[in-house]
């Protein structure tokens, strides 16, 4: 931003400095014609009094009519230029610096939530990865399956309590928390219920909600299907 805050501050000298050269030239050689006016001889009597006016009346330190008047006044000319320099710097040149700031603005904002987006994705990425560990450590007859005991005796490593602690895991029963994510209900957690399982409740306790009523119903459905076929 200050790349951008600089070159509009350079923008907006060499506006100034054009439009106070011709006001003070002008000036001169009305003066110089017997066209005298106190107050605008005191206002143009230097460079940077003259730039310090005009930028002054465009940006509500004096009325710009109380520089228009005496300019006219003193050159029909004079005046004309100043209308078109309030016009050109009022709505402009700052209308431009505006839009300039603006699209900084946006950017940095875009910028922030890709960030961000691309730190979310990091970090679950390396959730499934932990999971992916646990689940190797876990499955110690390679037969793809964690049973419930298994997941149970895992919860107790306090280097696996520590990693479920990260993602607020750790307030959960181990035996509730096996039932939850146990999607078929078959006893057995395979790498996938795992993750999915585990992705979901992470962090939020409306997830945690969902999960449980999801379980409920899937052994409502499993409950009626045995009824049926009974």
């Amino acid at each position: 931003a200050l790349p951008v805050l600089l070159w509009a501050f350079v923008l907006l000298l060499l506006v100034q400095y054009f439009f106070t050269v011709i006001f003070m030239q002008t000036a001169a050689n009305s003066f110089r014609g017997g066209q005298e006016n106190a107050d605008l001889r005191e206002n143009l009597a230097s460079f940077w009094g003259t730039m310090r006016w005009l930028f002054m009346a465009v940006t509500g330190g004096v009325d710009w009519e109380t520089v228009y008047k005496p300019l006219r006044d003193t050159s029909p000319f004079l005046g004309g230029v100043f209308l078109f320099y309030f016009f050109f710097t009022s709505f402009g040149v700052f209308n431009v610096l505006i839009g300039v700031f603006a699209e900084r603005a946006f950017q940095s904002s875009s910028l922030d939530k890709d960030l961000l987006m691309h730190g979310a994705r990091e970090k679950r990425e390396m959730f499934i990865r932990e999971i992916c560990d646990m689940f190797g450590r876990l499955d110690v007859f390679g037969s793809g399956e964690v049973t419930m005991d298994q997941f149970s005796e895992c919860l107790k490593n306090q280097s696996v309590l520590a990693h479920l602690q990260m993602h607020q895991l750790d307030w959960m029963d181990p035996k509730l928390f096996f039932q939850m994510i146990d999607v078929d209900c078959s006893g057995k957690l395979d790498l996938e219920e795992l993750i999915m399982g585990m992705v979901k409740l992470g962090g939020h306790a409306k997830s945690v909600d969902l999960m449980l009523l999801q379980r409920d119903l899937r052994r409502l459905e499993q409950l009626l299907q045995d009824r049926a076929a009974a």
